[in-house]
């Protein structure tokens, strides 16, 4: 006899999850970030008229070399390769995980001896040809649910390929720029070393006509050592510069890429949007954004594991005592049945896993605000530094102009008398100091370029 208790509670069970089901649902993805968007950047934008607005990172130079080795990082990068194939691999998952709404339908083919008992027991062969079909019936949407979430997590896939593409190209173009200044401060360093060689070798010609000290050979001899050491260093770092950009590109890190000894011209600027469009014109962003949405997609599905799950099963096929006569045989056989099955007892194993999903849902959304966060923080840091390293490289360029005068006035003052060496010595090191300074400086302001581009979300 059936249990009356546990039936009524089965059909109250029903009842309330049917009813529950039009209030309790997974919260919507949100793309307001928990903290407030401003309608405009603090940072002020240096304008540039003379330049042209365009968008993406490869149209910021107008450069052959910086193209070739941007195309040949897009081309051989590994870690391209590698994200890529997590795409694929992300699109196979959307399908598996879509089939599942659809019938499932085996073939399958059985023989052997029967036996039975008793006064009459005997043996017989049987053989059997059947197609077995299964069904849940997606009533409350969890399959559906499911298939949506495995679709977001593909498009946050395709969104980190495309965060992973710019900053491939971002790199690139920013490691030849350190290539091109290691280049330029290694022969600033060739030109320091000469200088000082010839200033030594003034000195000693100087005393040996008997004007001055010989002692301050010695000065200008130390500066040569120093200028010597610099250059090996800078050497080797020339040579790193090479290898990283090498590997950055796919291939085995060669020491002696073959570069020029100058920057690229900035022939392009780049349109500082409002910050809201940030949001979505940032991969990551985008790709944080839809992580929200699988994690909401989720808890959606895990709350519709409470209700009950509703499965049609359908078998058919053929049977034979004889093999040969199988596919022939009139002994035909079908079924058809319907089921419905809730869960009454699980150790709140349904419960706590709705929870939990709840509790990735707001961790997804957390993680968004605070990815767009930092990219808001990008964006204001390089909207900051264009300006004051754009007015440093200025005053740089002035400052080594009139530091080359003063030596040069310095020199004459020293071969007629009136300047000792040691201040000829400072004066010319000044000189050095400001041409590598403002080479870094330069390189500084373009890769900071490329670096707002890419804070942007300007694409590659």
């Amino acid at each position: 006899m059936p249990n009356t208790k546990t039936n009524r509670y089965m059909v109250l069970s029903l009842c309330s999850l049917v009813l529950l089901s039009g209030c309790m649902h997974a919260q919507e993805a949100q793309r307001d970030p928990r903290f407030v968007v401003p309608t405009d950047w603090t940072a002020s934008v240096a304008s540039e008229p003379d330049l042209e607005i365009i968008e993406g990172l490869r149209g910021l130079f107008q450069d052959e070399l910086v193209d070739q080795v941007t195309q040949q990082a897009l081309t051989n990068n590994f870690d391209i390769r590698i994200a890529l194939l997590r795409l694929e691999e992300a699109g196979y998952q959307t399908a598996i995980v879509g089939g599942s709404r659809l019938p499932v339908v085996h073939a399958g083919a059985t023989g052997g001896r029967v036996g039975s008992a008793g006064d009459n027991g005997g043996t017989r062969s049987q053989y059997e040809l059947r197609l077995d079909a299964s069904w849940e019936l997606d009533v409350w949407g969890r399959l559906a649910a499911l298939r949506d979430a495995a679709e977001a997590d593909e498009a946050a896939q395709a969104s980190d390929v495309l965060a992973l593409l710019e900053s491939v190209v971002a790199q690139a173009i920013q490691r030849w720029f350190d290539l091109i200044a290691a280049e330029k401060l290694m022969a600033i360093s060739s030109r320091k070393l000469a200088s000082f060689s010839d200033t030594a070798d003034l000195i000693v010609r100087r005393y040996q006509m008997g004007i001055g000290d010989f002692s301050d050979a010695d000065a200008a001899r130390t500066d040569q050592s120093l200028a010597e050491a610099e250059l090996a260093n800078r050497t080797e770092a020339r040579r790193q510069a090479s290898r990283e950009l090498s590997v950055l590109s796919g291939s085995y890190p060669n020491p002696r890429l073959v570069t020029r000894a100058e920057f690229p011209t900035p022939r392009r600027s780049i349109p500082a949007d409002l910050p809201s469009d940030v949001l979505r014109s940032r991969p990551d962003v985008e790709a944080a954004y839809q992580r929200i949405v699988a994690a909401d997609k989720r808890m959606k599905a895990s709350h519709r594991e409470l209700f009950p799950a509703i499965r049609l099963t359908a078998a058919g096929g053929q049977s034979s005592s004889e093999l040969s006569q199988l596919t022939q045989s009139g002994a035909t056989f079908w079924s058809l049945l319907g089921g419905v099955s809730q869960p009454l007892f699980q150790g709140n194993r349904l419960r706590n896993a709705y929870e939990q999903s709840g509790v990735r849902a707001r961790r997804a959304y957390e993680e968004y605000s605070r990815i767009a966060l930092n990219a808001f923080a990008e964006v204001e840091q390089a909207l900051s530094q264009s300006e004051s390293l754009a007015l440093e490289a200025e005053k740089r360029a002035d400052a080594l102009e009139l530091a080359e005068r003063v030596y040069e006035k310095g020199l004459k003052d020293y071969e007629n008398g009136l300047l000792d060496v040691l201040t000829l010595l400072q004066a010319k090191r000044r000189v050095f100091e400001l041409e590598d300074r403002l080479v870094i400086v330069q390189r500084q302001r373009l890769q900071n370029r490329v670096r707002l581009a890419l804070a942007l979300g300007k694409g590659v």
